[in-house]
C-alpha cells in the first residue's frame, strides 16, 4: 500500500511551470489570439489554458514542466505474501536549468511523510541540452524548409522525447530534430499519433522529409569539400 500511495503522489505532483525561451518562441509562432498568447506565457495561467490547445496540450505541458513518470514497480515474488519492500523506477525528463537537487526536492515534496519509509537513489537522467541556431547546419535546415514550404520559418523548440542528440551536444556537435509536415497535417496530429494508437504519418510528409534531408546532407557536406 505504501508503494501504491508513493506512485500516486509522484504521478500527481505538479512540478513548477517554467517559461523557457524555446516555449516563448513556439507560442509566438502559434496561430492564437493575443489574450490566449498571454495566458500561455504566464506561469500562473498556462496550465488552465492547456485544454484550448487540443492535441498540443500534452506537448505544451512537457515543454514547460519537468515530468516525473513512475513507469516500473517491482515488489514481491509470491501472490500470497505481502512484499516487505518495493522498487519504483521513475522516468524523469527535466527542463533546462533544472538540477538533480531540484528533482530530489520535487520528490521529497511529493512524498511528504512517506519519506520515513522511502529511500531515493540515483539521478539517472541527463541534464537538458540545446543546440545553437546560429550555425551553418541550421541555415541549411532553414533553406530545406523554405524549399519544401515557401515562406515557412524554422521555430526552435524543446524536444520532449528522448533522442541521441544530447550525446552529440556534450561533445560540442550541434544536433537537431528535423522533419517537414504536409499542409494536411499539423504538429498536434503528429504528436497525438507519435508512439500512440494507430501510429502513422502521411505519405506526403514522408516524401517532404526525405527530400529535405537529402538536400541538407548534400548541401551541408558539399559546402565542406
Amino acid at each position: 500500500m505504501l508503494a501504491a500511495e508513493a506512485v500516486r503522489r509522484v504521478a500527481a505532483f505538479p512540478t513548477p511551470t517554467v517559461i523557457t525561451p524555446h516555449w516563448r518562441a513556439y507560442v509566438e509562432a502559434l496561430a492564437v489570439d493575443e489574450a490566449a498568447r498571454e495566458r500561455l506565457l504566464d506561469p500562473q495561467r498556462l496550465v488552465g489554458e492547456l485544454p484550448s490547445l487540443g492535441a498540443l496540450a500534452g506537448f505544451a505541458h512537457a515543454s514547460t514542466h519537468t515530468t516525473i513518470s513512475p513507469n516500473i514497480v517491482r515488489a514481491g515474488e509470491k501472490a500470497n505474501v505481502i512484499p516487505g519492500e518495493a522498487e519504483i523506477v521513475l522516468d524523469i525528463r527535466i527542463l533546462p536549468g533544472v538540477s538533480a537537487d531540484d528533482v530530489e526536492g520535487y520528490l521529497r515534496e511529493a512524498l511528504g511523510e512517506l519519506l520515513e519509509h522511502v529511500t531515493i537513489e540515483g539521478d539517472h537522467f541527463g541534464a537538458s541540452s540545446a543546440s545553437p541556431t546560429g550555425t551553418p547546419l541550421y541555415e541549411v535546415l532553414q533553406d530545406a524548409v523554405q524549399r519544401a514550404q515557401p515562406g515557412a520559418e524554422l521555430v526552435p523548440m524543446l524536444g520532449v522525447g528522448g533522442t541521441d542528440g544530447r550525446s552529440y551536444r556534450r561533445r560540442g556537435v550541434p544536433a537537431y530534430g528535423f522533419g517537414v509536415l504536409s499542409r494536411r497535417w499539423d504538429y498536434g496530429t503528429f504528436r497525438r499519433l507519435f508512439h500512440g494508437n494507430d501510429e502513422r504519418i502521411d505519405l506526403e510528409s514522408l516524401a517532404l522529409t526525405v527530400t529535405a534531408l537529402d538536400h541538407v546532407v548534400r548541401t551541408f557536406l558539399g559546402e565542406r569539400r
